[in-house]
């Protein structure tokens, strides 16, 4: 008889922070570990991770944590659990496991990261195998655990077709699937709503392959996740014969890597440093970030006055290849009106007509005639998704009875393959607050002090610095909200930004951000209180130029 409680730590009814969790006879396996961005400001939030306490509390239990892809809305907790369990088993396939030092930097060394083939089952208990999916980036896999009572299977971030761009092909390996009894397929539900194939819809070659041999400079703006998009592009460059150039260093060392791995074609790419030293006209440049901050970064290239010596120019073709989020669809409106007033030819692409690599309804019906699962569990979405999810396996044969949909934190049992329901709920649920997806978590009450103090007001500072000379590239964005300025506006402004360059200044030959910023936020209070008699909560958005 085997005892198997299914559980979210995050990752239902929500878009990201996925992390989900099977207990098997005690033996503890954890599948992703995501962390979710804040399209705006909330306290100055940066980063949401899952609550890993729940992790800490059952240590000893913990077999191992199994990654799906190299895409940091799916790897970002991962920093803050090797803390809490140092030895912890980290699995996932080469291109994954490979990306993590480009993700957090040389701590990886001291991880204890295994590479799993294709297929090729691991015996922790439970045999786990990987299962090669069609993803966003090359190397993305789904799992298989084996229990007595059948196996577990757990895909996100796929769709039942082929990419021609990658060097294998998954769907010829899916027929280890369709053997013995599967008893639970837990899905990724995110576009679900959807009713036809994905395919064409995440590409962008189509609408931009008749503007590719322009002799102009071409800007591409991508998602640092939708890699496919990127793939296709450096593709289009290499017909072109054009130089691509990166703003990114992350992705940068991203695409280099899937090239020495021999996923994708190999081509020279180049940093957007090298741009300069050449001053190419004719050649594409990738402007890439994540879903937060990729329109801060196009914003600092519409600046006239930035001094990193390079903004879009009226003889530009600018693709935006990255429609709006639900939350910052002003920022997109806002992006989009400043590149109008230059007015190069602009490519953008509607939240229709682009759409990212996650399960349509069929796919999600294909892949549940293929495995076809005892149960079937919908996650990875709004709870919205989810439901449509349900209508899905409804219509691919799954009794209703059979569809299990729970939150997170609840604890779904099954038994000698019944369904017992929900048993329980984890009493410590829900998110911890990170700054950084390398840093600590923010205590509860450091959160509850920024809200009380902004009954005082908001003073929020945005600025963008070349991290070598400390000096702004972008202009100061100050706003003050809920405040009552008892002076002139405009001087008190001056003063601020003379403040902030100040300690950047004074700082300059040990420079540490953190400590800059609390050195920012103390003399910043000191010189509000004493300009407008308050002191409003200051949140900080001084960032280095990345590339």
């Amino acid at each position: 008889m085997t005892k198997i409680n299914i559980i979210a730590l995050g990752g239902l009814d929500e878009k990201t922070k996925g992390m989900y969790i099977l207990d098997i006879d005690s033996k503890i396996y954890i599948f992703d570990a995501g962390v979710y961005e804040p399209l705006n400001d909330e306290f100055g939030i940066q980063h949401y991770i899952p609550n890993i306490t729940y992790l800490e509390q059952n240590r000893d239990k913990i077999k191992g944590i199994f990654l799906s892809s190299a895409n940091i809305l799916k790897i970002g907790a991962i920093s803050q659990i090797v803390k809490l369990v140092p030895k912890i088993a980290i699995f996932g396939s080469q291109s994954t496991i490979d990306s993590l030092p480009i993700f957090f930097g040389e701590k990886t060394n001291s991880w204890n990261t295994k590479v799993l083939s294709p297929n090729q089952a691991i015996n922790l208990g439970n045999k786990v195998k990987p299962i090669p999916l069609t993803g966003a980036i090359p190397g993305t896999f789904g799992y298989s655990i084996e229990t007595p009572d059948g196996n577990i299977v757990y895909m996100v971030d796929y769709i039942f077709d082929t990419i021609d761009e990658y060097k294998n092909d998954p769907i010829s390996e899916h027929e280890a699937l369709t053997n013995g009894r599967n008893l639970v397929f837990l899905s990724d539900s995110l576009n679900s709503g959807i009713l036809s194939s994905i395919s064409p819809k995440f590409r962008i070659t189509e609408k931009i392959s008749g503007i590719i041999n322009e002799p102009k400079r071409i800007l591409v703006a991508i998602y640092e996740d939708e890699i496919i998009n990127v793939i296709e592009t450096i593709n289009l460059a290499i017909g072109a014969k054009k130089q691509v150039f990166f703003t990114d260093k992350r992705l940068f060392n991203l695409i280099l890597m899937l090239m020495k791995r021999g996923e994708i074609l190999t081509y020279s790419i180049k940093m957007f440093d090298g741009y300069k030293k050449d001053k190419a006209t004719s050649s594409i440049i990738i402007i890439s970030g994540t879903r937060t901050n990729l329109y801060q970064k196009i914003l600092v290239y519409i600046e006239e006055t930035n001094n990193i010596k390079f903004k879009i120019e009226k003889t530009d073709i600018f693709v935006l290849a990255a429609p709006p989020q639900a939350g910052n669809e002003h920022v997109y409106a806002n992006i989009t009106n400043n590149i109008f007033r230059i007015n190069p030819e602009l490519i953008k692409f509607s939240v229709d007509e682009k759409l990212s690599i996650h399960p349509s309804q069929f796919d999600i019906k294909n892949y549940i005639k293929l495995i076809k699962p005892l149960y079937f569990m919908p996650i990875q979405g709004y709870y919205k998704e989810l439901i449509k999810a349900k209508n899905v396996a409804l219509m691919a044969g799954i009794p209703s009875e059979n569809i299990l949909i729970i939150d997170n934190g609840e604890v779904l049992e099954l038994n000698n393959r019944k369904n017992n329901g929900v048993v329980r709920k984890i009493k410590d649920v829900g998110s911890t607050i990170i700054e950084e997806v390398t840093d600590s978590g923010i205590a509860t009450e450091v959160v509850e002090n920024r809200m009380a103090l902004a009954k005082d007001g908001l003073c929020t500072i945005g600025m963008i610095y070349d991290p070598k000379t400390l000096k702004p590239i972008s202009n100061f964005d100050i706003q003050m909200r809920g405040v009552i300025f008892v002076n002139n506006q405009d001087q008190l402004m001056s003063r601020i930004e003379e403040l902030v360059l100040l300690i950047l200044e004074r700082n300059k030959s040990d420079f540490k951000l953190n400590k800059v910023e609390s050195q920012i936020r103390k003399e910043l209070a000191k010189l509000l209180r004493a300009q407008i008699k308050k002191v409003p909560m200051i949140v900080l958005k001084i960032q280095p130029y990345q590339i």
